[in-house]
């Protein structure tokens, strides 16, 4: 009976010495995001500029709201060679939790975030890109978490921010008085580094529907696919994996309209990171956000799911207490300049000088969007020494950013 009651008592003891410590509820946390890079057709990676990022809401959080205009540090103002686009982390927690979010980004900067975080004016390799201390994650299912879901901020206007939040995933709110506090349903960032992706992609031939494929790095890269989209029409082949330090060659498939292949290839993509770690309505979530990016902008290029070991090392994560299992699933976006996209727009650069509006015209029906700043370069490289034609080329660039002026009305 003694021993019994002393049994009893240890036991008790060490429940309220658990208690006591706060031993944190197992969760799940999982990321997405892409990483954007371009190459000429012979393999070389670009620092290039969209002038025109993807619109966001107005709520989120860039260098110029947290640091002052003098900063002149938002991602549209800085070329790269990587475009660190939109990762969101999700929550999956039985119960309520505090976490520490901590992203570090030793060859890049972070340009964008929400909700609050600590973010450094001037980025350092060793220390953290961006900060969510003393985050709360409420339970969708709590009685507090129902009464979250009327404080996410919305705005009238669309973006493709919105369609991340489509995805099952508990509250995070910021600390501070709940008045001050933010609320979201992910932590949301954006940037840029100066790294090469570790595909590395060349088109030998002059037709340009072979492609060959490098993988530069010591993980396999799983899940290829060429993409081809041009006059309505798209051209996907699968590709597979890729082991590490070998290469392939890919044929450019044959084309069909592009409302038909977009939902097929989306089908893929959702299967493709789903496998790679992400729940299905994460997985939709991600491919939703950048359909119109990946599937619909005019151009060839290679999607493929990035090794979790090699965004590891790019982009190290810490959340504190460690989750019980986390998922970091990113896509590698590879946009190639073709030597045909290259030569029409160096014609349309000598065109500007006697017919500017049909120049802009001509140029604007290409659909290279937000990879025209690389692709003139491209085109300026093999100019080397002419003045006028760099000059042109850029004055070219300047009316198609330009907004256009509407329709003159017509005399009364």
């Amino acid at each position: 009976m003694k021993a019994t009651l002393l049994s009893l008592t240890a036991g008790l003891i060490g429940l309220t010495s658990s208690a006591l410590a706060g031993t944190p509820p197992a969760y799940i946390a999982h990321e997405w995001g892409t990483f954007t890079s371009v190459q000429g057709a012979d393999g070389a990676q670009l620092v290039w500029n969209p002038f025109n990022a993807l619109e966001l809401p107005r709520f989120v959080y860039d260098r110029t709201k947290a640091f002052g205009p003098e900063m002149l540090l938002l991602k549209t103002n800085l070329a790269a060679k990587q475009r660190l686009e939109t990762p969101v982390i999700y929550f999956h927690a039985p119960e309520a939790l505090t976490v520490d979010v901590s992203v570090r980004f030793p060859k890049g900067t972070v340009t964008e975030w929400y909700p609050r975080a600590d973010v450094p004016s001037a980025a350092k390799p060793e220390l953290p890109a961006v900060e969510w201390k003393g985050l709360r994650v409420i339970p969708r299912t709590s009685r507090d978490g129902k009464a979250l879901a009327s404080r996410l901020p919305q705005e009238q206007r669309g973006s493709h921010y919105y369609s991340a939040r489509e995805a099952t995933a508990d509250y995070v709110t910021t600390s501070g008085k709940p008045k001050e506090s933010e609320v979201e349903k992910l932590l949301f960032y954006r940037g840029i580094g100066n790294f090469d992706a570790p595909l590395m992609v060349t088109l030998p031939s002059a037709d340009e529907t072979r492609i060959v494929l490098l993988n530069t790095s010591t993980e396999a890269l799983r899940n290829l696919f060429l993409v081809q989209v041009r006059d309505g029409e798209m051209a996907v082949s699968e590709v597979g994996d890729l082991a590490p330090q070998n290469a392939t060659t890919g044929e450019i498939g044959r084309a069909q309209p592009l409302a038909t292949a977009r939902k097929q290839l989306a089908q893929k993509m959702r299967t493709a990171l789903t496998q790679a770690g992400l729940y299905e309505d994460e997985a939709a979530a991600m491919v939703k956000t950048w359909d119109d990016s990946w599937f619909a902008e005019n151009g060839t290029r290679v999607l493929y799911i990035l090794p979790s070991a090699w965004a590891d090392r790019v982009l190290p994560l810490a959340l504190t207490p460690a989750p019980k299992t986390i998922a970091r699933v990113f896509v590698g976006r590879s946009e190639v300049i073709t030597p045909t996209i290259e030569q029409t727009l160096a014609a349309e650069v000598d065109r500007y000088s006697s017919d500017r509006i049909g120049a802009v015209a001509n140029v604007r029906s290409l659909g290279i969007g937000r990879f025209l700043q690389p692709t003139l370069q491209r085109v300026l490289a093999q100019h080397p020494g002419d003045e006028a034609f760099r000059a042109r080329g850029w004055e070219l660039v300047g009316a198609l950013n330009a907004p256009e002026k509407p329709a003159a009305l017509s005399a009364r």
